[in-house]
Formats: C-alpha cells, sequence, structure tokens
C-alpha cells in the first residue's frame, strides 16, 4: 500500500492493475468450465454449467465487493504485521485467564 496516498485511492489503483487480471482469468475458467457442455455425458455437462456459473459469480463479487469491503475495514486489513495487538498474534493473555 502507497502510504502517502489516500484509501481511496489506493483502492481505485488496486482495481486498476488487478481487475483486468481477475476478470481474464476468470473468463478463461468458465469458458473450460462451460466447455463440457459439449460432452455426451449429462452429469459432466450439468457439472460444467453449474462450475461456469459459480466462476462467472466469483469473479463478479471479488471485482465488486472486494473494493467495497476494503473502504468499509479502513485500514484494518492493510495494517503492518508490527501494529497489530500482541494478543492476537498470541501473546499476552485474554482478560480474565488464570495464570498458573
Amino acid at each position: 500500500r502507497a502510504q502517502h496516498l489516500s484509501l481511496q485511492h489506493n483502492v481505485d489503483l488496486l482495481i486498476r492493475h488487478t481487475g483486468r487480471t481477475v476478470a481474464l482469468s476468470g473468463l478463461l475458467i468458465a469458458v473450460a468450465y462451460l466447455g463440457a457442455l459439449s460432452l455426451p455425458e449429462d452429469n459432466l455437462r450439468n457439472a460444467g454449467l453449474a462450475l461456469g456459473i459459480t466462476t462467472v459469480v466469483v469473479v463478479l463479487v471479488n471485482l465488486s465487493v472486494m473494493p467495497s469491503l476494503l473502504l468499509a475495514t479502513g485500514n484494518a486489513l492493510t495494517m503492518p504485521v508490527s501494529q497489530v495487538p500482541s494478543l492476537l498474534l498470541g501473546g499476552g493473555r485474554w482478560p480474565g485467564q488464570l495464570s498458573r
């Protein structure tokens, strides 16, 4: 994450640089799964159709929900590990924990 840029600008850069790659790879995988529609076996056709549709939905969700999630959570997901409280990393004690 670029430290001198705003969170909104960083998310815009993320979508601009990775969105096309995610969309293209998802499209190629969906086309490969949908290629199973040409097979003679009904089970394989149905599996190909289900997997192709699922891939398209997952790509659309990834391209639309992830930027929103990044903007909604602020810097919590991009916080350096050194700033995460030691309690979350296994250090420290939980409140009310008995010492031995």
